[in-house]
């Protein structure tokens, strides 16, 4: 490796554009995510509801200057712009999910952009309009104590292990 660093508007659009190409969108989380300032784990911790706030994981100064970039280059594209709705399953159902506390609001609303071709619009909305499924976690004890876990989905076990 030569030591040259690549700017990062450089790698903030040739991530974008590869995203982009990928899957007809991409989010402001799939971007971090891509550029490693945000970690897949905590991504995924904080869908499932084990991390309250995203907002504490994002590297490299918070992501401030990463998305004056993605909005840059989502409005030279002529993209469609979108907020996502970030959602996990609860007990009572859907709970929304916030990547910063509250008070945050303005911010928050930035971090939710997407930025989608208009020929992928409607493919994206009814993945979007898609209500997460909900997963039950229960262990089974026979009456030798043994213990047997079981995934349910929807009623349905999907998988299971000792």
């Amino acid at each position: 490796m030569s030591g040259h660093k690549v700017p990062i508007e450089q790698r903030v659009i040739s991530t974008a554009e590869r995203l982009l190409a990928a899957q007809g969108h991409v989010s402001f989380l799939e971007l971090l995510i891509a550029l490693n300032w945000l970690s897949p784990n905590a991504e995924q911790a904080w869908r499932k509801g084990r991390i309250e706030f995203l907002a504490g994981d994002i590297r490299g100064g918070g992501g401030d200057l990463v998305l004056k970039l993605f909005q840059k280059w989502g409005a030279g594209k002529g993209l469609e712009q979108r907020k996502a709705s970030y959602t996990r399953p609860g007990r009572t159902g859907s709970v929304q999910l916030h990547i910063f506390p509250p008070g945050n609001d303005d911010r928050e609303a930035l971090f939710r952009t997407v930025y989608v071709v208009a020929s992928k619009k409607a493919v994206l909305e009814k993945k979007e309009a898609k209500p997460p499924q909900p997963v039950v976690f229960s262990i089974v004890r026979d009456s030798s104590g043994a213990s047997t876990s079981y995934f349910f989905a929807l009623g349905s076990p999907v998988g299971g292990g000792a």
